[in-house]
C-alpha cells in the first residue's frame, strides 16, 4: 500500500532555475552544477519508488512512503523510501543514490 509519493523537488528545481538567471558566471556555473545534480537524484529516486510501487504497491501488509522529511527542534532529516512490513514487524529505510560513469573494480 503506497501511503505517500515523491514530492520530486519541484520548488528546489525552480528555485535555482530562479537564482541562474541573477548570478554572475561563477556562481551560474554552481547552479548549475547542483541543478544537474539534483535532477539526476530525482530522476534515480523516481525510478527506485516506481520500482518499489510495482513490487509491493499492493501488498496489504507492506506500507511505502517516498520521500519522507522528518523534523525534530528545528533539525531536519529526508528520507528517500521507507518500507513498512507490518507482517514481519520490521522496517527498511532506503537511501537512493543515482551516479554516472564506469564503474572498475582493482586490487
Amino acid at each position: 500500500m503506497i501511503l505517500k509519493q515523491s514530492d520530486e523537488r519541484r520548488g528546489d528545481l525552480a528555485e535555482l532555475t530562479r537564482l541562474a538567471s541573477r548570478c554572475n558566471a561563477a556562481q551560474k556555473r554552481r547552479v548549475d552544477s547542483k541543478y544537474k545534480k539534483l535532477t539526476a537524484g530525482n530522476r534515480g529516486e523516481r525510478v527506485a519508488a516506481y520500482v518499489m510501487n510495482r513490487l509491493f504497491g499492493e501488498a496489504g501488509r507492506i506500507g511505502l512512503l517516498h520521500d519522507l522529511r522528518i523534523g525534530v527542534r528545528g533539525e531536519f532529516a529526508q528520507i528517500d523510501h521507507l518500507v513498512i512490513h507490518r507482517g514481519q514487524g520490521c522496517i527498511w529505510l532506503c537511501e537512493t543514490k543515482n551516479y554516472g560513469g564506469r564503474l572498475q573494480c582493482n586490487a
